[in-house]
């Protein structure tokens, strides 16, 4: 650095902290975050002016404590598992649709690859896959129903 440098530098730091000292004392305190007990008095009585600020900090510091990335934060698996037993979600089996018939002559059917088993089947409405029942067939889909839960599974289009 060239003399002219330093000495513009120097002048920048001298104007900021100039700058610095000549701000009101409320500006300066407000940049600290610790209240004495005569403005935690003034926030519950619900005084205006510095006790406005200090409870903006203090429900700042709340939200704060309350981060995501703490121990004892739970996510949404924990929320599943305090369901009720009743309420529980079954799965689908693995299965794929092969293919869905409709004729005038027979009831519908459709037929499926049970994957579990490694062999087609051909099922009709009525017939289990899985704890599932085959509840409706359509020529683009089939409706599952377990308990209250009703699941459309959709034929691929090759």
């Amino acid at each position: 650095m060239n003399k002219l440098q330093v000495t513009l530098l120097a002048i920048l730091l001298a104007v900021l902290s100039m700058e610095w000292i000549s701000w009101p004392e409320k500006y300066r305190q407000a940049l600290s975050v610790t209240a004495t007990a005569e403005e935690k008095a003034a926030v519950e009585a619900g005084l205006t002016g510095r006790a406005d600020w200090l409870k903006d900090q203090q429900h700042y510091r709340e939200i704060a404590d309350r981060t995501l990335l703490r121990q004892d934060r739970q996510g949404f698996q924990a929320e599943a598992e305090n369901q009720p037993v009743g309420a529980t979600q079954a799965q689908l089996p693995k299965f794929q649709l092969l293919g869905i018939i409709l004729t005038e002559q027979a009831e519908p059917s459709v037929m499926i690859f049970d994957e579990q088993r490694k062999e087609s089947r051909t099922l009709h409405i009525g017939d289990a896959i899985g704890d599932w029942e085959l509840r409706e067939i359509m020529p683009g889909h089939i409706v599952l129903a377990w308990n209250d839960q009703i699941e459309k599974v959709e034929l691929r289009k090759f």
